[in-house]
């Protein structure tokens, strides 16, 4: 009778081994299968009516060995079907991307087939001025393959100058045009003063609008600002300096000393009449001769005695 239980037990364990997770609730199967067979077969015995004899524990033992052997495999195998399935997945995503790439392909075949003879129209009517490319030629995205002037839009020039010369131009002010003989009826209208991106910013852009008799591409000298004139006194630049007072230079005066002659600093005060990137025009009580002062190799004052370069 012992025997027949086992084998009952036996018989149990293996259908629930086998129908886990289907049948029967994983969880409650795994929490089954943590008891000791001794003891369930007790509880079997114990419906039963039947006690122990002394060769069911050797029995007992190779069913317990049995039950790890069977639960070391149905974990085996649910590590396999995990695998399985993920290899499943990994080959439907390969076959997906490989179904994209097709598409892809598919496209860009498309589209070189379009582009044999195609043809570019601008949105607006013009003149091309700038041809970039010619016929078999590339074209990357953002590249600008012609420059159009649009019809009755008139045409604007521009060029950079320096942060202080752009000081002295004006919005609205119109430039003088170089050579105006050999142009006919042309002028040129200062309309936009903004940094120059070609220069990160040390430099400023003037844009003119340019109307009258020219073609795209057409070069047009222009001068705009302080006109030229011509000025009695002109010195460095270095040499005009400025104090709570004004603006002043620092003229070299000879002395006659018992030991020769002396050289000092002398201060005269000047009005500054214009400049460029390199002169000052002034006026000053001077001829003109007069030796300035444009650099030293130490801080110089007024009433100071200072020493001539050698040259």
């Amino acid at each position: 009778m012992m025997s027949k239980t086992i084998t009952d037990v036996n018989n149990v364990v293996k259908i629930l081994l086998n129908d886990s997770g289907s049948h029967f609730d994983k969880n409650i199967v795994d929490t089954f299968l943590k008891i000791p067979l001794d003891k369930v077969i007790e509880v079997f015995l114990t419906e039963s009516h039947i006690s122990f004899e002394n060769n069911d524990k050797e029995i007992l033992k190779n069913l317990e060995i049995q039950k790890v052997d069977a639960q070391d495999n149905l974990k085996q195998a649910q590590e396999e079907l995990t695998q399985l399935l993920t290899d499943i997945s990994s080959e439907l995503n390969l076959g997906n991307q490989n179904s994209i790439i097709r598409e892809q392909r598919e496209k860009i075949a498309k589209l070189k087939e379009e582009a044999i003879g195609a043809v570019i129209t601008a949105p607006i009517g013009g003149t091309v001025t700038t041809l970039n490319k010619i016929a078999g030629e590339k074209i990357t995205p953002n590249e600008d393959l012609a420059i159009l002037q649009p019809e009755g839009k008139g045409f604007s020039m521009s060029f950079a100058v320096t942060p202080e010369q752009a000081k002295k131009v004006t919005v609205g002010e119109q430039a003088e045009i170089q050579n105006s003989w050999f142009y006919n009826d042309i002028s040129a209208t200062l309309v936009g003063i903004r940094p120059d991106p070609e220069s990160n910013g040390t430099k400023k852009l003037l844009v003119f609008d340019v109307k009258g008799d020219v073609q795209a591409g057409q070069s047009v000298s222009v001068s705009i600002g302080q006109r030229s004139a011509n000025y009695d006194l002109l010195v460095p630049n270095s040499a005009v300096r400025e104090d709570n007072n004004g603006k002043f230079i620092l003229m070299v005066e000879a002395k006659n000393s018992p030991l020769g002659n002396r050289y000092i600093a002398t201060r005269v005060d000047v009005e500054v009449l214009g400049s460029d990137d390199n002169k000052t025009a002034i006026s000053a009580p001077l001829y003109g001769y007069e030796y300035v002062i444009t650099t030293a190799t130490q801080p110089v004052e007024a009433g100071k005695q200072v020493r001539l370069a050698e040259n």
